[in-house]
């Protein structure tokens, strides 16, 4: 099975994040990021010129990391990142993938904080520890370097004053890891207890506009309460900066003076298993005999009576609420003291309970069109707020009108627009928490360039003439069936093909074409080989080829889903009218079904391009994925165990095979599915 190598790929730098206040209780986060060193040598032709690395970890894009030192082993690359991967994936190619050194994608264990490779030229396995004659690379100078920039005139000093309430530091108990922009960081120790807490200097050099440095603090290896601290370098005066900051507390404070000194409710979520338990973790012990201390209340200030408080550790609790809360609320937790914090749904969104609660099994989500109104609908259950976002164009600054959606049924949000908005392109914005996500319909029948917009579309518009009497082609035998896999660009992309629509569907339309010697090419060529069934390769809408430059040389796949309900732009005459790419696929369908064959499709529901940027995730963040899921290798795993995610799979099979009439379909990964 061909697949992209480069998707579900890990970003080389971790951007920095705002800070998070409401995380799983009891969770331990990692300590600081991961260093992968690589040794690459043994070429036969001893020639290193333009390779280099293809990185990536579970969920996140790839990057290409250069070789930049060497020694008697062969070349070496460092890569760094803030984030704890429990592996990291690896390609050794030549320039921009002209080759490859093996054909296969590897995986490191990244079971230290540091781990070290050695590979050799021509042989997959690779070594943990150094061969005979090499030698480990000197990490600790180059760490030194990194702390000595601190000595430097021209260099930003950052002092981070560090208050716990025990009062108590060490070297071997508190340390800091920060760093500039969205550049990888580093550890700095504690230097020493001045009259505010634990003292680190941190010394950069931030590039030309970098304006923000993210700073962690680590007691005894965990985060501190897992928060990642925004300082504002912009504070600074001649390059100095002293910034002061409370366990657990998510501030950052610039004027000791202003310092608010009062332990937190560092993180509250529901239990697995109901909404009546919520379980919480504090900066500071508290008194579990006081449950009247706790109060829970919703957006609207209606305050949800706690009847006892458990302890689970000296810092975690659960809180029993007297009867369980809608989960299609938001909810907060505060504390006499304490500083409070909204109540997460990050253990229970992926839990049967959540299932029986929420999931929806209307068939009307996404925009569902008439000419005299459109009616939208999207499944949001953890959204504090949705608007519609209605836009002339598939692209650009060309905003017409947003609207409010109204909370419904089980998780839903509704939203109905008058008049005729056929061609009217829309998004949806989503507020989570305090983060507001602008994302497209996963249920969207069509987009603007690039898939970056849903299209509101008039479906029966979009067909070709006939093409309600259109029928499958007759095929009663499946032993005989022959079916012929096909890349939609691959079919035309050579200058010999004597198609018009050069990789595009409609050049599997088009009749009587032929190369330089006479002999026929694309579907009579086809037709020649006694093929019963075309398989089409992936052809919804797929991340990795940029639809506005159609004319450039671009390859992938398509393994890299971005939004399945879609057909690919790039296949269409004109990826920027979201109508064009729709009776075009149907166009080619309907071609083949004349010319006696069938149309399967290969679709990819196992996972999408990545995670974090995804719509899916934009929506309902957490549901849509499992949390350690990697059975297809690349990370981006959906969880089709969950009620929402089925259903998808089935309303985008249900809807390919009625709309666009495909008759068959290759599930990728299809072990990776709950059964």
């Amino acid at each position: 099975m061909r697949k992209r190598v480069t998707r579900g790929l890990l970003s080389f730098l971790m951007l920095v994040m705002t800070v998070l206040t409401c995380l799983t209780p009891g969770m331990e986060a990692q300590a600081a990021g991961k260093t992968l060193i690589v040794h690459y040598g043994g070429r036969s032709d001893n020639s290193y010129d333009g390779w280099n690395l293809w990185i990536w970890e579970e969920g996140r894009d790839g990057q290409q990391v250069s070789f930049t030192e060497s020694d008697s082993f062969g070349q070496i690359a460092v890569y760094q990142t803030n984030r704890t991967p429990a592996s990291i994936g690896f390609i050794v190619r030549l320039n921009q993938w002209e080759d490859k050194d093996v054909a296969e994608d590897r995986f490191v264990a990244m079971d230290g904080d540091i781990v070290e490779i050695w590979i050799t030229s021509g042989e997959v396995e690779f070594a943990t520890e150094a061969p005979e004659g090499a030698e480990s690379f000197d990490f600790a100078a180059l760490e030194q370097a990194r702390l000595d920039v601190y000595k430097e005139e021209d260099a930003m000093k950052l002092d981070v004053h560090y208050y716990n309430f025990e009062q108590s530091y060490s070297t071997d108990t508190v340390e800091a890891y920060a760093w500039p922009g969205d550049t990888v960081g580093g550890g700095y120790p504690y230097v020493e207890t001045d009259d505010f807490g634990a003292l680190f200097q941190v010394g950069m050099k931030p590039e030309e506009g970098v304006t923000t440095a993210g700073v962690k603090v680590l007691q005894d290896g965990n985060a501190d309460t897992a928060i990642e601290y925004q300082v504002d370098l912009t504070k600074a005066v001649e390059n100095k900066l002293d910034v002061y900051l409370v366990e657990g507390n998510p501030n950052v404070w610039y004027d000791v003076n202003e310092v608010v000194y009062n332990p937190v409710i560092a993180s509250a979520a529901f239990s697995e298993t109901s909404s009546q338990d919520v379980q919480i973790s504090v900066s500071k012990p508290v008194d579990v005999t006081a449950a009247e201390k706790f109060v829970v209340t919703d957006e609207e200030g209606t305050v949800y009576p706690v009847t006892s408080v458990e302890n689970v550790t000296d810092k975690d609790v659960v809180l029993k609420m007297e009867q369980p809360l809608e989960l299609s609320r938001a909810y907060r937790v505060d504390r006499e003291d304490y500083e409070g914090c909204q109540i997460s749904m990050d253990k229970i969104i992926g839990s049967t309970y959540f299932d029986e609660q929420l999931a929806y099994d209307g068939d009307d989500l996404g925009a569902i069109y008439t000419k005299e109104k459109t009616t939208f609908r999207v499944w949001a259950p953890t959204a504090l707020e949705v608007s519609l976002n209605l836009y002339k164009e598939g692209d650009g600054d060309n905003l017409m009108e947003t609207l409010p959606m109204q909370a419904d049924v089980k998780g839903t949000w509704v939203c109905e627009k008058e008049g005729d908005l056929n061609g009217v392109y829309y998004t949806y914005s989503v507020k989570i928490g305090n983060q507001v996500n602008e994302t497209v319909d996963i249920y969207a029948r069509t987009t603007g360039v690039n898939g970056d917009r849903g299209m509101v579309i008039d479906l029966d518009s979009t067909d070709p003439e006939g093409f309600s009497e259109d029928v499958r082609p007759e095929f009663t035998n499946t032993t005989d069936a022959v079916i012929y896999e096909l890349h939609m660009r691959d079919l035309s992309s050579d200058a010999s093909s004597g198609i018009q629509n050069v990789g595009k569907f409609l050049g599997l339309t088009e009749k009587g074409t032929t190369n330089s010697e006479g002999l026929a090419t694309g579907l009579d060529h086809i037709l020649d080989l006694g093929v019963t069934h075309i398989q089409i390769l992936p052809s919804y809408d797929y991340a990795t080829v940029d639809e506005s430059k159609t004319d450039s040389n671009q390859f992938n796949w398509g393994y890299d889903p971005k939004n399945y309900n879609v057909p690919e732009g790039s296949y269409s005459t004109d990826p920027f009218h979201g109508e064009v790419r729709v009776k075009e696929m149907k166009q080619m369908v309907q071609a083949l079904h004349e010319n006696g064959i069938r149309v399967n499709m290969d679709v990819v529901y196992n996972h999408t391009y990545n995670e974090e940027s995804s719509w899916f995730h934009k929506t309902v963040p957490g549901y849509y994925y499992r949390k350690d899921g990697n059975g297809s290798g690349c990370g981006n795993e959906t969880a089709s165990e969950r009620a929402m995610v089925r259903k998808y799979m089935v309303d985008s099979v249900v809807y390919w095979a009625t709309e666009y009439h495909i008759d068959g379909f290759r599930f990728d990964l299809m072990a990776n599915h709950d059964k």
